[in-house]
């Protein structure tokens, strides 16, 4: 559905470009020989293996934003038909639940294209479809609307101490360049469409180096894949399709090559750090030692993501902190029972009571989380199961 909805978008180019985005990293490989994720190192990474296979949301959310922006260009800048309004309603409005970095940018190109493009009336039908449920699942997912008071002031993004020149460059390549030439390009041609996508996209794209959207400042590339996929279909048709066929090919190469560096290592290269999704070894032997527990029965484990407790079924104590943010739970409190819990420390039981856990998992995962624990269970008796993944004990 994605890549159906990036060709849509913008074509060919829009398809590879997401699935091989990048800047410059990968280039290394042509002197050193190794076929790795050298984007790993950097902080615009490869958005397909950054954003589409870990971040589950975006499952939804890519095909969702990209048919209604396809939907509302026709609609809104080109006065063609679209999808009929209840359906953009219904896909707008449900948004905020699934992705609300997506929705926050799909609305505003929504208010900028009906503006710009002279279509208010076409756009209030959509409208009045959406803002009822998307209302209630910002409240929802927003912690009442207290989570906009994480949002902040923070020049810089992830530059750093690095030379700001050299950092654009090395991570973003040629499409900053090739995203300014188009820019030029619109305005000076006065391509009404191209300049309507292509200024909102790129002033985002700037204010993100100066504002915090999460607790996290890579959270902001949530966003920034947006700016770049709306710059895209620009970038085509105004600078690519200008140039002969071979400064047409070298810029492609020179936009695309470093990510399917990124994504061949990734994903058969050998040498360096896989994409790892499921360990085929651990799993198995975690469900199989979960058996007895009752389904439902929380355990208390590592709040991380992809934890085998989780994917074999059984609830966490805790949730990985950024999916709790996201979806704006508070989980400070548990949080802190947790923390005495799993390092053992005085009035650890008590604790165990307070987050209804009568079951706890030791692996790698809690010796990274939780280093110089007491581990004071271990002398409570036999664990309930263990072997080379961890043990759990009762």
């Amino acid at each position: 559905l994605c890549a159906l909805a990036l060709r849509r978008w913008g074509g060919a180019l829009a398809v590879a470009g997401f699935l091989f985005s990048g800047g410059l990293a990968g280039f290394q490989v042509l002197w050193t020989s190794q076929l790795i994720d050298y984007q790993e190192a950097v902080a615009w990474k490869n958005l397909y293996l950054a954003l589409f296979v870990p971040q589950r949301g975006f499952l939804l959310a890519l095909p969702v934003g990209l048919l209604l922006l396809w939907s509302w260009r026709r609609r809104l800048l080109r006065g063609e038909a679209g999808l009929p309004p209840w359906v953009e309603g219904v896909l707008w409005g449900a948004l905020p639940l699934v992705h609300l970095h997506t929705f926050l940018v799909v609305s505003v190109l929504y208010a900028v294209w009906a503006l710009g493009g002279g279509r208010l009336a076409a756009a209030w039908s959509t409208l009045g479809w959406a803002v009822a449920p998307a209302t209630w699942g910002v409240w929802q997912v927003s912690d009442g609307f207290r989570a906009v008071g994480l949002l902040g002031w923070a020049p810089g993004w992830m530059i750093g101490e690095a030379n700001p020149l050299v950092f654009l460059l090395v991570n973003f390549g040629l499409f900053l360049p090739l995203a300014l030439a188009a820019l030029v390009l619109a305005w000076r041609g006065r391509y009404r469409e191209e300049l309507l996508i292509l200024s909102p996209a790129l002033l985002i794209f700037a204010l993100l180096f100066f504002v915090r959207l999460a607790p996290w400042a890579w959270d902001n590339t949530k966003v920034m894949v947006w700016c770049y996929l709306l710059a895209l279909p620009p970038i085509g048709t105004l600078v690519l399709q200008r140039l002969g066929r071979p400064w047409r090919w070298a810029a492609v190469a020179g936009l695309l090559f470093s990510g399917a560096v990124s994504v061949l290592g990734a994903s058969v290269g050998g040498e360096g750090p896989r994409l790892d999704v499921l360990d085929l070894e651990e799993y198995p032997a975690v469900c199989e030692a979960l058996e007895t527990v009752p389904p439902g029965e929380r355990v208390a484990a590592a709040p991380t993501f992809n934890h085998p407790v989780a994917l074999c079924g059984h609830p966490l104590v805790l949730g990985y902190g950024g999916h709790l943010w996201s979806h704006g739970i508070d989980g400070s409190r548990v949080e802190s029972h947790l923390g005495v819990l799993m390092r053992g420390e005085a009035g650890w039981r008590e604790a165990a009571r307070e987050v209804q856990a009568r079951r706890l998992f030791w692996g790698h995962r809690e010796r990274l989380a939780f280093p110089g624990s007491l581990r004071p269970w271990e002398a409570e008796g036999a664990p309930l199961a263990s072997g080379p993944w961890g043990a759990v004990y009762e």
